[in-house]
């Protein structure tokens, strides 16, 4: 599997709306948009409400992190790249990723969990 994900580390990106879901094919139309695309990315809709966006080239994939933040019919979406640490879905995107293009690096399931419950105390808007 580690051979599988090296092919999408630098051409894919994680994404999850903030607030209600968006569908998936608004959130493509608008990054191919912004990012002036000349083709639409690849959808996926992955476990727990999140997405993934396959682009062409690692030059769009970069330029889709950069271009946040990213707003669609008006909901906040927080996009990350992600490398390879054993489960794919390990971790969830928080709500402080929405205006940060760090990857997830390899937090382990404590790490997220502590950070999922300080992010659950905070009053989003």
């Amino acid at each position: 599997m580690v051979a599988s994900w090296k092919e999408w580390e630098n051409v894919a990106i994680f994404i999850r709306s903030i607030g209600r879901q968006v569908p998936l094919d608004w959130v493509a139309k608008e990054v191919k948009d912004k990012c002036k695309l000349e083709y639409e990315p690849e959808t996926f809709a992955m476990a727990e409400d999140h997405y993934l966006l396959r682009f062409r080239e690692a030059v769009d994939c970069k330029a889709a992190l950069r271009g946040g933040p990213w707003f669609v019919v008006g909901q906040l979406l927080a996009m990350e790249r992600r490398t390879y640490s054993g489960s794919p879905l390990s971790s969830r995107i928080s709500p402080s990723s929405a205006t940060s293009a760090a990857g997830w690096g390899t937090e382990d399931r404590t790490e997220v969990e502590e950070r999922d419950q300080l992010t659950a105390k905070v009053d989003w808007p």
